[in-house]
């Protein structure tokens, strides 16, 4: 034998020793690696899970574990390996169910098939899934695939999404290799370290901030481990838990940004005093090691901060002291914000003339700001004087010629009571109406429509003035007969009618706003704001498909305008035009196929009419999926809306849930910011982002969403139980069907489940609807607190409505236990649901009476307190009240349920004969209309009551019943 041969076979038998040896350890021997084992598991264990080579890692750990199989920290290692991979396969999957490009994943299932074990069947590392050109090799068949083209086949992309259950299994398993890691070394901060940063993977922050409060136990001058603690912390508001982690932090390493963050802390957690003793022993003190105000910036967040401190601890004289000071010193930057300081806490103390001083050192400042002006407002109002106020703002009027915030307020302040006072609004209104007119203001009467409210002598002014105006202007093109001839440009006369158009909307006067559109039209048949106009009078009027004919002859004369575009998507999904409104998006699609990406951008959603901006950086042969991954939730709301009122509830839920997975990604992606927001030290936009944060979905959009969101999936389940499945599956389509072969041969990208098929068979579709539930409960305390009472009424109702499902009758009781006002139990939608939830619906049959088996005491709690004797006193005071909103909420219920139809004394003449009395407005009389037509043809009374009604809708607004030609030319 060779000596080669013989030194390789004595290594061998060495290797084999020595894994009998260490197999023959304890477990709490098997902790401590020897020196060459210790090295690869912080040279290339470590390194290689830094660097995201998450297979080599495992490969690695496989070598120390071949030795020590016991191995703590290297089996928790192996096993968060596993976990990120499985994620990371999901989001490719994820990826390539939006898009057709799957190269890139393919050979990840024979990753862990091979890695699983540290070695592939054969024993040999798999050096060909490093290369995903390469064939992959079918361990369980041994048979030999090619590499996915780019245009897949129905097998292909069902096994493709097959293979989210293995990525799921994948992650699975690393947490159990984690909890046996865990078992094997319970005292290792690394064990607990890694578990924290699996559970924070999987979103599970209450087990992942147990987990690092663990590691800390262990090891407790670990600043990573106490770092990533603080930012859970932060993010689920547990302020008392985040002061301490950060008082450690800054004990351990005393530098800036920890005692940034530790000052934060203190004031999120409300230690003021604190927060106060802090900053000032180390902002001034030159016997620290470093300088918490080296920067005048940061030193102005502190100073004010330390100013906000003193405010909230009342201590009113030392807070002014400090802030006048500051100011004199010129410590602090931002001196608007330090004046507002200044003028809060002076008048805090009572000190009027001093606060207006400041005030008015803030007007100066800037004389357009409303808020100035306001608080200048109040201090001269406090002894009700108002001749002084009017002075004043004349004085100031001369001072600034061209400030319009002065010049509407001293509209509203003139008064009418007398022929001058009249004579001197009538002038300063001319002026400022002229000069709006002569820039082509197109906003105007927006402006000063609150004037036609604060006073009828006014309107009566106004309206004179703009009946003068359009009289001049059309005969001899000046604005008064004081004025010369031609004086006036020929488009203020567009102008001054699209005001008084405006004002005849406000008025409801549709048939004389429509004559005088058309006459302007006439005049100027190429301006595009008229269009939109007369489309937002057809709007308001109730008539949707008119209104989207003339918003979309708007939009055609000016293609390049991406607010009439969107604008016009909307008006189409109101009408009920998915597929127009769908093509309509697209076509601000960027045409080059460039490799921009997509997910990295997102649209802030709070901002709607910015949203369209940031379609130039679609593609075309992306479809609308690019609205998706850009997070363009307005779209998704209403195209949600339109299909829910077709009845197609697949595919309407499947955009409510990308809604709801769009704030959930807004959520999650803060935990990963709060540990750079103090490099700057901008703390007040960081405790503004934060106080957003925590009332994210208090957003309308989110609000709007759940309440749909909510309704379709108790829908759904309803549906599932009583087996309707051609109703259910309406508009959804399974994943061989025609529809889908379709959108590949016009090659557009679309969504996994584009349809909701899946949805729609859920196997849990309660669960669904409880996790909306969830995130609307948890906004309750923040609504509470700033008086928005009409958010929590919904929300109550919401949860009555979810809890009617899940028959939780002493959850109900309790519920309307808490909304003790009257005026909140007898809201309409509280009223509606509770009734038609126990009572059933005449098309489901399925309300609570249809519980046999219950005799539960609650139930009858609430139908006696609930019953048909309600609803009529609840009629009896909507009809005396005049409450057009309670009355169809009496309507809806007896539309719906012929048993309190039958047993109501009031018919549904009657209570459209109610509704027609009040002179409901234009938009409800179209919801009324379409709510009787939908149940005329069940009974002769109700078809009988719909007539009546569209002879009422006939003579009060006709032109919600005018017919034209569609024009839904193509793009």
């Amino acid at each position: 034998m060779s000596k080669k041969g013989k030194k390789s076979k004595h290594h061998h038998q060495q290797a084999a020793h020595t894994q009998i040896a260490t197999q023959e350890l304890s477990t709490s021997d098997q902790q401590k690696l020897s020196t060459k084992y210790q090295n690869i598991f912080e040279k290339q264990v470590l390194s290689e899970y830094e660097s995201e080579n998450y297979r080599e890692c495992i490969k690695q750990c496989d070598r120390i574990l071949q030795a020590f199989p016991k191995n703590g920290e290297t089996l928790a290692m192996k096993g968060l390996c596993l976990h990120c991979d499985g994620h990371r396969k999901l989001a490719r999957n994820k990826k390539s169910g939006d898009d057709d490009d799957n190269n890139q994943y393919g050979f990840k299932a024979n990753i862990y098939t091979a890695t699983k074990n540290g070695t592939t069947d054969d024993g040999k590392t798999d050096d060909k899934a490093d290369d995903p050109d390469a064939s992959d090799k079918d361990t369980t068949t041994g048979t030999t695939t090619q590499t996915q083209s780019q245009t897949m086949t129905w097998e292909d992309e069902e096994q493709q999404h097959d293979g989210d259950a293995e990525a799921r299994q994948m992650t699975n398993d690393g947490l159990q290799l984690i909890q046996n890691g865990l078992q094997c070394n319970i005292r290792s901060s690394l064990c607990w370290r890694v578990k924290a940063l699996a559970h924070r993977s999987d979103k599970d922050w209450e087990t992942a901030i147990s987990s690092y409060k663990m590691a800390v136990k262990y090891d407790d001058e670990n600043q990573r481990i106490l770092t990533d603690l603080a930012a859970l912390q932060i993010q689920q508001q547990k302020f008392t838990d985040f002061v301490a982690t950060r008082y450690k932090l800054w004990i351990l390493s005393q530098d800036r940004l920890t005692c940034i963050a530790y000052i934060v802390a203190l004031f999120l957690a409300g230690e003021y005093s604190q927060c106060v003793s802090v900053m000032q022993e180390n902002m001034d003190n030159s016997n620290n090691t470093f300088k918490l105000n080296r920067e005048r910036t940061e030193s102005n967040q502190l100073l004010l901060l330390q100013c906000k401190c003193l405010m909230r601890l009342q201590r009113y004289e030392e807070g002014l002291a400090f802030v006048t000071e500051q100011l004199q010193n010129q410590q602090i930057v931002d001196r608007l914000s330090g004046l507002q300081f200044k003028y809060e806490f002076e008048l805090k103390l009572g000190r009027t003339q001093a606060a207006m001083t400041t005030v008015l050192s803030l007007i100066e400042t800037n004389p357009e700001n409303l808020r100035y002006h306001e608080q200048y407002q109040s201090l001269l109002l406090q002894g009700d004087d108002r001749t002084q106020l009017w002075r004043v703002y004349q004085e100031l009027a001369q001072q600034y010629p061209k400030c319009n915030t002065i010049a509407r307020l001293l509209l509203s302040g003139c008064g009418c009571g007398g022929d001058d006072e009249e004579e001197e609004f009538r002038t300063l209104a001319h002026a400022y109406l002229v000069r709006k007119f002569k820039k082509s203001v197109m906003s105007l009467y927006n402006d000063i429509c609150a004037l036609y409210d604060e006073d009828h002598k006014k309107a009566a002014i106004l309206d004179a003035l703009i009946a003068e105006y359009r009289e001049e202007l059309a005969t001899n093109y000046r604005f008064s007969a004081r004025d010369e001839k031609g004086s006036a440009s020929p488009m203020c006369l567009l102008w001054v009618n699209y005001f008084y158009c405006s004002r005849l909307l406000a008025l409801r006067q549709f048939d004389a706003a429509l004559r005088v559109l058309d006459e302007t039209i006439a005049l100027v048949p190429t301006c595009i704001d008229l269009y939109a106009l007369k489309g937002r009078l057809y709007k308001y009027v109730g008539n949707r498909r008119l209104a989207f004919k003339y918003l979309n002859q708007a939009r055609m004369l000016d293609g390049a305008d991406r607010y009439l575009n969107t604008k016009c998507v909307r008006y189409a999904f109101a009408t009920g035009l998915v597929e127009q409104a769908d093509a309509m998006v697209q076509l601000f699609l960027k045409k080059t196929e460039g490799t921009l990406s997509l997910h990295n951008l997102q649209v802030i959603w709070y901002q709607l009419h910015k949203a369209q901006c940031l379609q130039l950086f679609l593609k075309k042969t992306e479809g609308t999926l690019s609205l998706h991954n850009l997070q363009v939730i307005w779209y998704q709301l209403h195209k949600a809306q339109c299909l829910e009122r077709a009845q197609r509830y697949g595919p309407s839920i499947k955009q409510y849930e990308n809604i709801y997975a769009h704030f959930e990604e807004f959520w999650k992606n803060q935990t990963d910011f709060h540990r750079y927001a103090y490099n700057k030290c901008a703390i007040h936009s960081y405790l503004q982002l934060l106080h957003w944060e925590y009332r994210l979905r208090d957003h309308a959009m989110f609000m709007e969403a759940a309440q749909s969101a909510m309704r379709i999936w108790l829908t759904i389940a309803r549906l599932q139980r009583q087996k309707k499945w051609q109703q259910l599956q309406c508009g959804s389509y399974p994943p061989r069907h025609e529809q889908y072969r379709k959108l590949k041969e016009t090659n557009k990208k679309y969504q996994f489940d584009e349809y909701g098929w899946k949805l729609i068979h859920h196997s849990q579709p309660i669960a669904e609807a409880n996790k909306w539930r969830d995130q609307l409960l948890q906004l309750v305390p923040h609504l509470e607190s700033s008086d928005e009472y009409d958010k929590v009424v919904l929300i109550r109702v919401l949860d009555v409505q979810y809890l009617f499902a899940v028959r939780a009758y002493g959850d109900i009781v309790a519920v309307l236990q808490g909304l003790k006002e009257e005026t909140r139990l007898k809201d309409a939608f509280l009223v509606r649901t509770i009734f038609l939830a126990l009572y059933g619906v005449d098309d489901d049959g399925d309300g609570a009476d249809d519980d046999k088996e219950s005799v539960d005491e609650n139930l009858a709690t609430l139908k006696r307190d609930y019953d048909v004797a309600f609803l009529q006193r609840y009629f009896e005071t909507a009809k005396s009240d005049a409450d057009a909103k309670a009355l169809r909420c009496v309507l809806s219920i007896s539309l719906q349920n012929k048993k309190i139809r039958t047993q109501l004394k009031c018919s549904v003449e009657e209570i459209v004969a109610c509704l027609v009395s009040v002179e409901c407005g234009p938009m409800e009389s179209a919801e009324i209309r379409a709510e009787l037509d939908k149940y005329a043809n069940r009974d002769s009374s109700v078809k009988t009551a719909a007539q009546k009604f569209v002879n009422f809708v006939q003579a009060k607004y006709p032109l919600q019943l005018k017919e034209e030609p569609d024009v839904l030319e193509s793009s």
